[in-house]
């Protein structure tokens, strides 16, 4: 059997791990349309990555409660479009959410 204490260290260093990799925060993503799918409530967006200055593609999943600013829904947007989004990255897999859109044009 194990030490209590050991299977308490390691079950709040497993805990403490989720907790963080969970935590979103905004950042700001302004990029190029490639892909817009209404129907499938995603975009994908060309981007220059801030920090190695390489072009990038990010896939971001568009809910229910994503607020548009200038447009109505994605069926407004086109590739191609400049657009300005506010997106977190979430859970434990890191995707890619919209929370803002608004066309940058």
């Amino acid at each position: 059997m194990k030490p209590l204490i050991t299977t308490f260290t390691t079950g709040t260093i497993v805990l403490a791990a989720l907790f963080i990799a969970g935590i979103a925060s905004a950042e700001l993503v302004q990029g190029r349309i490639i892909e817009v799918s209404p129907n499938a409530n995603y975009l994908k967006v060309s981007r220059l990555d801030p920090q190695s200055g390489k072009t990038e593609e990010l896939k971001m999943s568009v809910k229910q409660d994503t607020e548009f600013e200038g447009i109505q829904s994605l069926d407004d947007l086109e590739a191609g479009e400049e657009v300005a989004i506010e997106a977190e990255q979430r859970g434990l897999t890191r995707q890619w959410q919209a929370m803002s859109i608004r066309s940058a044009e």
